[in-house]
């Protein structure tokens, strides 16, 4: 003769409340052989006392609410309404959700962080970071990479230098070509100079997005620069 299961000794043994009439009918019908229901059609369980319950809306949304002493927030993941979003909301007035002594990654290359639609932030490649507006079209590019430079007759780099910015000392000539490291901006960058050793007209007088050509130097001035690159128009 089979013995039957009865909900309450379940909900014992699983360490769980199982919150609704309907859950608990198709429960004991499925632990007890009935072909009346599957196990997974659960709409509420209740993890301890004063733990989590969570409760399924029947539609492709699962919520997590807290039952102990605090709070009690809770959390909505949509699976199912919007396409290609798993959306996350809150009906208990969750603003933040933080990550205690953890980060935060994107891993796919094209992944962006989408700031209420107004802003987005993303890196292209490796060392080149992106802030567009919502559509990704238009924006700012800082460029992280480590330059060399080319022709630059006595030339030096200060340690720390970058493509977006750093100081060249120790030039002998007149100009000097500083070569961006990988990667390139994605258009020519906008670049400007500062000489700091004499008043002088020094300038870039050719950029492209893997290069510029600092003229108009003194034998001996050291000069700062600074280059960010533009998305769009």
């Amino acid at each position: 003769m089979r013995r039957r299961i009865l909900w309450p000794t379940v909900g014992f043994l699983l360490g769980v409340s199982i919150a609704s009439v309907s859950a608990q009918s198709y429960l004991w019908a499925s632990l007890n052989g009935s072909p009346r229901a599957p196990l997974a059609i659960i709409p509420i369980l209740r993890l301890g006392l004063e733990g989590v319950q969570v409760t399924s809306d029947g539609d492709g949304a699962i919520t997590f609410l807290g039952l102990g002493n605090g709070f009690d927030e809770d959390l909505t993941l949509n699976l199912d309404d919007t396409t290609n979003f798993a959306v996350l909301s809150s009906s208990t007035g969750v603003t933040t959700l933080a990550l205690t002594a953890m980060g935060f990654r994107l891993s796919a290359a094209t992944s962006t962080l989408n700031i209420g639609a107004r802003s987005t932030y993303g890196a292209s490649a490796d060392k080149l970071i992106q802030v567009n507006d919502g559509g990704n079209t238009t924006g700012f590019e800082l460029n992280l990479g480590t330059p060399t430079l080319g022709t630059c007759t006595g030339g030096t780099l200060t340690s720390g230098s970058h493509n977006f910015g750093g100081e060249i000392t120790g030039n002998t000539s007149g100009s000097c070509v500083l070569n961006f490291g990988t990667p390139n901006f994605t258009n020519a960058p906008f670049c400007t100079l500062n000489d700091e050793t004499n008043l002088v007209a020094a300038r870039v007088s050719a950029r492209s997005t893997s290069s510029i050509t600092i003229t108009g130097l003194t034998s001996g001035d050291s000069v700062q620069y600074l280059c960010f690159g533009g998305i769009g128009t």
